[in-house]
């Protein structure tokens, strides 16, 4: 197995396999699997896998914080701001 370039390639081929919205679970582990061809652990991929899961979903926190400002569904809009929040610092502690 050669080493993979970059952990940045990996998340680039994460991030194009997870965008295609219409695989499967299985689907999704065969295509990346097939993307990085062996040029990575186990290890690098799971890492690449979280930073690409938290940096979404710290993406979504963002948007919902501006969409909060502008909005009256705020107590719906901050329980999923509270879920998110909760879901990345549980990402975080994985790694």
């Amino acid at each position: 197995m050669r080493s993979a370039r970059t952990l940045e390639e990996l998340r680039g081929h994460v991030g194009d396999v997870l965008d295609v919205a219409s695989l499967s679970d299985a689907q999704m582990l065969q295509t990346l699997l097939k993307k990085i061809n062996g040029s990575a652990t186990l290890k690098q991929l799971l890492v690449a896998t979280l930073s690409v899961a938290r940096g979404r979903e710290s993406n979504r926190i963002a948007e919902l914080e501006r969409e909060l400002e502008a909005t009256e569904d705020q107590p719906e809009l901050e329980d999923e701001l509270r879920d998110l929040r909760r879901k990345v610092a549980a990402m975080s502690k994985l790694k």
